[in-house]
């Protein structure tokens, strides 16, 4: 088991934390320089898309002419490019933007807001270290994480994402894996080539496939990396729907046409026989 790293539970890795806290204090020299048209279109969607206007801080958004100093967002020495997005607890609701433009982020933090939607195409972010996307409405499945090996921790724990787990195998410098409280569904993911003991990670609670009886060694690995004795705490099996059709509705205008007709005749032969009894008491 990950003993040394059990105290990290769902909470921010405190690794995560520190080198954040140093990547803003280095950025706070930037100097004054225009990012690309480009990076900037991003921004001006992520304003225009999650109501900015209607942030708790959106301090020089969209008035600022430099954009590195709006609230949030952090670029590199040279004030070229941007590298961090981190609007975190901020009140953003809508959908997020294409980010691919981005190619020099590192940090992307947008949790604890009200977004919903899919998470945008990650791959060509081959800088990002740290996604943090928890505590929103998101769907649709993970976008692949395929080629992003500065990626350090993901947490996107306690939206509505689904489908399959993705493709771990290039992230050879992942230390946090948080995708707890979501729908997604299949066998848990193959493990990253990270030592268990570098390892944090949440899988459940989704409705992943159980463990295998006797556990094999991708389930013994997510023990070990897992903050529960086991990856599959709070996991369960996902519902059946069922999926047999109701005829009887089907069928139900045809018996009430059917019931009509046979009232129908039934009607007429009771006025024949009243009017047949009639005409004979007559001619008595």
């Amino acid at each position: 088991m990950a003993t040394p790293n059990k105290h990290i539970n769902t909470a921010k890795s405190p690794t995560r934390l520190v080198l954040t806290t140093l990547y803003a204090a280095f950025a706070i020299g930037t100097v004054q320089a225009a990012i690309p048209t480009t990076e900037r279109s991003v921004l001006d969607a992520l304003y225009a898309n999650t109501g900015g206007s209607s942030w708790s801080i959106n301090t020089g958004w969209e008035t600022n002419a430099n954009e590195c100093t709006w609230y949030g967002i952090e670029c590199d020495v040279a004030g070229d490019h941007v590298t961090e997005i981190s609007v975190a607890g901020n009140n953003l609701s809508g959908i997020l933007p294409d980010i691919s433009a981005l190619t020099a982020l590192v940090n992307f933090d947008v949790g604890e807001n009200h977004l919903h939607g899919s998470i945008p195409a990650l791959t060509a972010l081959v800088n990002l270290q740290f996604i943090e996307a928890e505590d929103n409405q998101l769907s649709g499945p993970i976008p692949s994480l395929s080629g992003l090996t500065a990626l350090q921790s993901l947490d996107i724990q306690n939206n509505t994402l689904s489908g399959n787990a993705p493709d771990l195998s290039s992230l050879n410098s992942l230390i946090g894996f948080v995708i707890g409280g979501n729908r997604l569904t299949g066998p848990v993911p193959a493990p990253p080539p990270v030592p268990v003991n570098k390892l944090s990670a949440v899988l459940c609670a989704n409705f992943f496939d159980p463990p295998s009886n006797p556990e094999s060694a991708t389930d013994q690995y997510w023990d070990g990396a897992s903050v529960s004795d086991s990856w599959y705490d709070g996991c369960t099996r996902a519902p059946v729907v069922d999926a047999t059709p109701v005829l009887v509705p089907l069928f139900a205008p045809l018996s009430t046409l059917l019931l009509i007709s046979l009232l129908g005749v039934a009607g007429g032969l009771a006025v024949r026989y009243r009017t047949v009894g009639f005409n004979s008491s007559d001619t008595r």
